[in-house]
């Protein structure tokens, strides 16, 4: 019977083997994990839990990313962490309003906060940012066609309506790559999902609503005929969009076919919305000059004033109440009711003559803006 051993390393080669295994495995669970800083931080985020944002070319501008897209959601084989993956605490936070912004003789066109910042655009054409905690104010964008008319976020770029186009760019890469989404007339309201930006229309016949993929040069594709109403308002779930026909609020399949009216009773029909908002169960919205938050179930039927207000415009909602904004010539103010019922109550009042035209909320505060400010306060 013959045995075959294996043959066996000389015993200093073995021990430098072994010695050199740690540092081998060391090494690659560093290059795995892209590094780390001297501070503990990774090299993929930065103190505040951001991520760096000095990605590779997996994350670039649209016009400039050789990753494959999707042509019909227009979204990134893989996608990097969010800009603002968690939201930052403010060392300041208190009771009172936190001026976080002051451009003197800005006048502010839209406005949305993601947890880390708040965005807004601007009537000289600019798109700016400013953290939730206030600091230095960061531009985004510069110089747009005619003024900024809405603005709104995902969790990669800010989206915007100016002029006759509709634009992203990269919160990543501020003054960077601006992407025209598509060409539009007198475009107003503007809203994402995870695949489309939506925004509606003004022209001299009748409004549309109309969408487009959020990669860019993609084909824009009709929604909905809104009709000779104002399209101020409009506002997305996960399988239609709401909005103003002819003074009535409708809805449509996201991908288009015909538009519902939600047909309210109670005299919740009128020609002055200014504002909508929806949850998974009701459509609020504001008129102006009748001066009422309105709401209605999402599926039609009897509906009616919610809150009374002062000539309301815009709001926004979270999961148990509704926010809206006073025009000053009757008082002005940031006010908020509970859905489940209660009085309005005034978060503040207006100091001057300008109104609280826009608002916007994150999951601690509320946001507003008034003669080139940018206002928080716990909500």
């Amino acid at each position: 019977m013959v045995s075959v051993m294996p043959l066996a390393r000389p015993r200093r080669a073995r021990i430098a083997f072994l010695l050199l295994v740690p540092a081998l495995i060391a090494w690659m669970v560093t290059a795995a994990c892209g590094g780390g800083g001297s501070d503990g931080v990774g090299a993929d985020a930065s103190a505040d839990g951001r991520p760096d944002t000095s990605f590779d070319a997996g994350y670039l501008p649209p016009e400039e990313d050789a990753t494959p897209r999707d042509a019909t959601s227009g979204k990134d084989a893989a996608l990097p962490p969010p800009y603002c993956p968690a939201p930052i605490a403010c060392a300041d936070a208190g009771t009172s309003p936190a001026e976080l912004a002051h451009l003197a003789g800005a006048q502010i066109e839209g406005i949305a906060a993601d947890g880390c910042d708040v965005y807004w655009g601007e009537q000289g054409g600019n798109i700016r940012r400013v953290s939730r905690c206030g600091g230095t104010v960061t531009t985004i964008a510069t110089a747009q066609p005619y003024a900024v008319t809405g603005v709104t976020l995902d969790a990669y770029s800010v989206y915007w309506t100016a002029g006759g186009v509709v634009r992203s760019a990269r919160k990543d890469d501020p003054g960077g790559v601006v992407v025209t989404l598509a060409s539009a007339t007198n475009p107003s309201a503007i809203a994402v999902d995870d695949a489309f930006v939506y925004w509606t229309e003004e022209p001299t016949s009748a409004g549309r609503v109309w969408r487009a993929p959020l990669a860019g040069g993609g084909a824009r594709s009709e929604v909905a005929v809104i009709g000779y109403g104002s399209p101020f308002g409009m506002a997305l779930d996960t399988d239609r969009v709401f909005f103003e026909h002819d003074g009535q609020i409708a809805s449509a399949p996201k991908d288009g076919g015909a538009s519902a009216d939600l047909a309210p009773t109670g005299g919740l029909v009128g020609t002055d919305i200014a504002c909508i908002a929806v949850d998974d169960a009701n459509v609020y919205y504001t008129l102006y000059e009748s001066g009422a938050v309105m709401r209605v179930p999402k599926t039609g039927g009897d509906g009616g004033v919610f809150a009374p207000a002062s000539r309301p415009r815009c709001l926004a909602i979270d999961d148990a109440s509704v926010y809206w904004v006073n025009d000053a010539q009757d008082g002005g103010g940031l006010m908020r009711a509970a859905k489940d019922g209660g009085s309005p109550t005034a978060i503040t009042t207006s100091p001057g003559n300008d109104s609280y035209a826009f608002v916007a909320l994150d999951e601690s505060y509320a946001y507003w803006g008034y003669a080139g400010r940018i206002l928080r306060a716990p909500k």
